[in-house]
């Protein structure tokens, strides 16, 4: 597992708000993309600034991920995902609440 990628206990926190049922926007009766790996694929991108074509190909293909990240920022999927952690991090105690 790499820096980027999540543990089970971070993708458990998060992965009833990542939407379900996503394709990989072919149509054909292709299985749908692992959610998990896309949210690494995502988390890579952001960590490192790297453009979406340099993309290691164990996050899938480039296109694949971006669009994945398009329709879940476009359906407000990472913005709940944001303000949930959001939450349960001010009541945790792990953030301070005036931030």
């Amino acid at each position: 597992m790499g820096r980027q990628e999540l543990s089970d206990q971070q993708w458990n926190a998060i992965a009833e708000w990542v939407p379900t049922g996503m394709s990989n926007g072919r149509r054909g009766g292709r299985p749908p993309v692992n959610r998990r790996r896309g949210v690494n694929g995502l988390l890579w991108i952001l960590s490192t600034g790297a453009p979406w074509r340099d993309l290691p190909g164990e996050y899938g293909r480039w296109q694949t991920v971006w669009r994945l990240f398009d329709q879940w920022n476009g359906c407000g999927g990472l913005a709940r995902i944001v303000r949930s952690l959001q939450v349960a991090c001010i009541e945790s105690g792990q953030v301070d609440n005036d931030l």
